[in-house]
């Protein structure tokens, strides 16, 4: 079965964001639906996997086997419709239950349906969506098998044993649902703090990806050139007219 990827650096702040969201997926009696919502580059993913990876949700879901990460980008790469865009988040909802869709199955969201309900009398399931952007609610565009993939989110937020994590930059997607928790809340997420970005920072640098050790140096250049990172732009907000950095070029 495919595997969640594992974040692809050290997580720094945020632990409060992380702590809420852990409590409510873990203690909530019906399933959760929680969104999170914030600019490219502010550490959505990171938190969504840091979620996944946590050490008490992986035991609510299954030790774990429970617990699936989609990319649904690449679903809209190229400018794909609503509904082709909606059958690649099904089938990759499929992959993760190794469940091969029939030639002849004519109708295959319920066909999804009822095989995430089979899998959830074993085990509940915690599914994160990332990449889910306003143009996936869109209506207007070529449709499969009748299909939208706010038709697929509605469906898979009906399901008993499904749990949600959905990551946008959009504002529309707060509508779509019920949310049971919003993160960080009525704002999108922001720079990191002061002391977090320093930590991540220097931890970059040891792990030599920057250039320079010395965080001074970046009062002279912009901090994306030493923090090649998803997290550099709102690094470089969180140093801006800091005293203690001097800022950023």
């Amino acid at each position: 079965m495919p595997q969640s990827p594992a974040p692809n650096y050290r997580f720094f702040g945020r632990a409060d964001m992380l702590r809420r969201g852990a409590t409510h997926l873990c203690s909530s009696s019906l399933p959760a639906k929680v969104l999170i919502a914030g600019e490219n580059g502010s550490g959505k993913t990171g938190l969504a996997l840091q979620l996944l990876q946590h050490k008490e949700v992986k035991v609510m879901f299954g030790d774990g086997t429970g617990c699936w990460y989609i990319d649904c980008t690449p679903f809209y790469s190229g400018g794909g419709a609503s509904g082709e865009a909606a059958v690649a988040l099904i089938m990759a909802i499929l992959e993760q239950l190794n469940v091969e869709l029939r030639p002849t199955e004519k109708e295959i969201l319920g066909f999804l349906y009822n095989k995430l309900v089979a899998r959830g009398s074993k085990t509940r399931i915690l599914l994160v969506l990332d990449g889910l952007e306003d143009t996936c609610l869109e209506e207007n565009n070529k449709r499969v098998q009748n299909l939208t993939m706010k038709r697929v989110i509605k469906t898979l937020a009906s399901i008993y044993c499904v749990s949600l994590v959905v990551v946008t930059c959009g504002q529309s997607m707060r509508q779509l649902l019920p949310w049971t928790l919003v993160l960080p809340g009525q704002d999108t997420l922001g720079p990191l703090e002061l002391n977090d970005a320093v930590d991540m920072f220097e931890d970059i640098s040891r792990e030599g990806l920057a250039e320079e050790h010395d965080i001074s140096t970046i009062k002279s250049a912009p901090i994306e050139y030493y923090a090649p990172c998803e997290d550099a732009e709102f690094l470089s907000q969180s140093f801006k007219n800091s005293s203690i950095l001097g800022g950023v070029s």
